[in-house]
């Protein structure tokens, strides 16, 4: 997959400026100038010209929310990736089963991104939010969520996989995923992040409209993990209808990558995502569901379904509960630091089986 010519070589250029741009520089610079004359004939620039002048990206956000870019240029910020700023990059949009849309309406864009400037590096930048551009504009429901599908292919390849395949986990539980081609895993998560982004729309406590008290971490790891507890659910039962292997292979790996992964990549303490494995696997302990002993995580296959089904009905009954009584909002920190948090000493439960792995030390 190669960009246009003509993309590239703008994308090319605007690296050559973020640096100006980032220490301040605004139209009049000589540097921006030339960039802004050189490129004026594409509509991103354009976009991202008056974006500059209004120091208001939202123009950039809605444009790119039509489905006519493969090409953006906007300033961000994001609290996960201090180094994004002024930056740009290039994404080959892909696309699901054309069933799925009809079934599950969303605002996620897999795509697979092309080239970048530097504030898109490392692993945590995975996908552009709409609450990512700098703007004053609220964030729309329609607004698009783009989830870089090769990063995906990437960390499942080199972290969630060999997880898998250690003595540390059961592997007949995520049998169908164990030898997919990248291909097929670019697939797969791209189902997962459009069923991922479907749900967060869904349920007593929707975002975006809920965002502001869903950002805090524990509030934020319950909201992931209901998000994929859901998708897990219907890619069982739905899109098993359409694609009986597909949907075993999206059940498993979302299964797999929120279960497993974000421990060994980070510390709960941190990290929201990490917060919501724990939660999980908790939740699936006290159920019956898995078990582990020196280091070794067991999932009871036959009582899984059963138990995932009952943790998201338990969170949609305390969401139903706080969206008819919103000062009881605490209730989610609550639950979370119930679930998560052992006995008496605060810590965090049964991180032992990942401390070995995680990534961020």
């Amino acid at each position: 997959m190669t960009a246009a010519p003509s993309t590239a070589k703008i994308l090319a250029d605007f690296a050559e400026i973020r640096e100006v741009l980032s220490l301040g520089a605004d139209a009049s610079h000589p540097k921006v100038s030339n960039f802004l004359k050189k490129h004026t004939f594409h509509p991103m620039v354009g976009k991202f010209s008056h974006g500059l002048q209004t120091n208001d990206f939202g123009n950039v956000r809605d444009y790119d929310s039509e489905d006519k870019a493969d090409l953006i240029l906007a300033r961000f910020s994001a609290a996960y990736s201090p180094i994004l700023n002024y930056d740009g990059l290039l994404l080959e949009q892909t696309k699901v089963n054309s069933t799925i849309p009809i079934l599950f309406p969303s605002r996620a864009k897999p795509a697979f991104l092309i080239a970048h400037t530097v504030g898109f590096e490392g692993n945590r930048a995975v996908a552009l939010f709409p609450e990512n551009f700098v703007t004053s504009k609220h964030v729309h429901q329609s607004s698009s969520v783009f989830y870089f599908i090769n990063k995906f292919v990437e960390r499942f390849r080199k972290i969630t996989l060999p997880f898998i395949q250690s003595a540390r986990v059961n592997q007949s539980t995520f049998a169908d995923i164990l030898h997919l081609s990248d291909a097929q895993i670019a697939e797969v998560s791209s189902v997962w992040v459009h069923l991922h982004e479907h749900f967060h729309n869904q349920g007593p406590l929707p975002l975006p409209h809920w965002l502001p008290i869903k950002s805090s971490k524990s509030v934020a790891a319950l909201e992931e993990l209901r998000v994929d507890l859901l998708t897990i659910l219907h890619a069982h039962k739905s899109i098993s209808k359409i694609d009986s292997l597909l949907g075993r292979r999206v059940s498993q790996f979302v299964l797999a990558e929120r279960a497993l992964r974000y421990p060994i990549e980070c510390h709960p303490e941190n990290d929201y995502d990490a917060r919501s494995s724990i939660l999980f696997l908790n939740m699936l302990r006290t159920r019956r569901a898995v078990n582990w002993s020196e280091g070794t995580i067991t999932f009871k296959n036959e009582k899984l379904m059963r138990a995932i089904l009952d943790i998201s009905q338990e969170i949609e009954a305390l969401e139903l509960k706080v969206s008819h009584q919103p000062k009881t909002i605490g209730y989610l920190k609550d639950f979370v630091k119930a679930n998560c948090l052992a006995t008496g000493n605060g810590n965090f439960q049964n991180l032992k089986v990942f401390g070995e792995r995680r990534l961020d030390g």
